[in-house]
């Protein structure tokens, strides 16, 4: 499963936000169990991601994450720069 992630460069594209990247997550460890690992990529496209909060996936809330590969990677080609939290 891919989640794609893009900056907000007019007023008519549509901004992902992170409470909307997290819940495709959660979406997607539904699925997930000890037999049925489950891969979600979230690919962000080339621009600038400000993190104005921390991105929290807890197994104690959802213990199916602890069956989700979690990658987070720029699309082909784009480069992507993240800023914000330390």
């Amino acid at each position: 499963m891919a989640i794609s992630v893009a900056t907000i460069t007019s007023e008519k594209e549509q901004k992902t936000t992170m409470a909307e990247v997290k819940a495709a997550i959660l979406a997607a460890a539904e699925k997930a169990d000890r037999k049925n690992i489950v891969d979600v990529v979230v690919e962000l496209d080339a621009g600038k991601y400000t993190v104005n909060e921390p991105l929290v996936l807890s197994t104690e809330e959802t213990p199916s994450l602890a069956y989700v590969r979690l990658t987070i990677k720029p699309k082909p080609s784009m480069r992507p720069v993240v800023t914000g939290l330390r």
